[in-house]
């Protein structure tokens, strides 16, 4: 499998961008990545890929913009804080995107969209439309009001690719490189693309 050849040939490509990638330690907004980000996926549009991004982070940077020291393990806290990051983040990603003459679209899901039809009829359709209108779906999970949790990103990266019937997925990291083993056994083999 060669990755640049598959993601050359992919229209449809669902991008995981997952919190360190985006922010500090702190759980600020790092905002050169967020351009970084921004300028790639405009790029990548406008060379006739159709992009959705999944994105997380807003428990962390809603405690950060918050400055709370509570029980951060607390359910109440982390809702509480997922909708003051959810609107610093999706408006980062709005100031950015628009930069290149792009519109983003905030898609907000819950656990429950896998088992209710009428649901993931709805969120097909949503994606469906704002691709065809050239606006760039922000996926992300709906925190506040979930009752049934996703978990976490790579699961839902893996429910928006089904949905919307991705031709590859792609993620954003952190880290550089990946190793084979840890790096400090030795005769471990770095990997760029995995």
């Amino acid at each position: 499998m060669n990755f640049f050849k598959d993601l050359d040939h992919a229209i449809r490509i669902v991008v995981n961008v997952t919190p360190h990638s985006i922010t500090y330690k702190n759980g600020s907004i790092n905002l050169s990545k967020i351009e970084k980000i921004a300028k790639i996926l405009s790029n990548m549009e406008s060379c006739g890929k159709k992009i959705i991004i999944v994105s997380s982070g807003a428990i962390g940077i809603g405690i950060n913009k918050l400055n709370l020291n509570e029980n951060l393990k607390s359910i109440k806290i982390q809702h509480t804080a997922a909708a003051v990051g959810q609107c610093e983040l999706i408006s980062m990603y709005s100031k950015f995107f628009e930069e290149y003459n792009y519109t983003i679209g905030q898609v907000l899901l819950t656990g429950d969209v896998l088992k209710n039809t009428h649901a993931r009829i709805n969120i097909c359709n949503t994606f469906d439309i704002l691709i065809k209108n050239k606006i760039i779906p922000i996926v992300s999970e709906n925190y506040p009001f979930t009752i049934d949790e996703i978990n976490n990103i790579v699961n839902l990266t893996t429910i928006v690719s089904k949905l919307f019937r991705a031709d590859i997925s792609v993620n954003f990291l952190d880290i550089e490189y990946f190793y084979s083993k840890y790096k400090l056994q030795g005769s471990s083999k770095q990997y760029d693309i995995i």
